[in-house]
């Protein structure tokens, strides 16, 4: 037979993993969901990306679209050897650096916050000198 200290021990112990797995579980929830309303804001107000026109990837700039590089780990090449592009894993097409693969341009809210606000206080300091020349 378990003593009783062992098995308070245990149901006190079983009790807190169980909070922890149940916090564990809605914490994922939230933020799944969370994270799928921002990406649906996004992309319905967001501009398309400037770079890859909205198409998520381009074509490869550093093999030039032929899957392979000529590299040499020597300063004065002796023997130059062609590898993988490390860009675009030899698929000739990168995906956009500019907007990560999403398609819309990335804008920082705090710039916008702030131009909007400077903007807004512009609109009114305008309007309070026009009242006062017409008075």
């Amino acid at each position: 037979m378990i003593p009783k200290q062992f098995r308070v021990l245990g149901k006190g112990a079983a009790i807190v993993s169980e909070g922890f797995l149940t916090l564990n579980l809605a914490a994922t929830v939230a933020i799944g969901a969370f994270r799928s309303v921002a990406e649906r804001k996004r992309k319905e107000f967001a501009l398309p990306c400037g770079i890859c026109k909205g198409k998520v990837f381009y074509l490869c700039k550093l093999c030039n679209r032929n899957a392979t590089i000529k590299w040499s780990p020597l300063y004065d090449p002796i023997h130059i050897s062609h590898c993988v592009c490390p860009t675009c894993d030899g698929n000739r097409v990168q995906r956009c650096l500019n907007c990560l693969g999403k398609g819309a341009a990335i804008v920082f809210g705090g710039f916008l916050t702030l131009n909007l606000a400077a903007t807004v206080a512009i609109g009114a300091f305008r309007s309070v000198a026009e009242r006062k020349r017409v008075l």
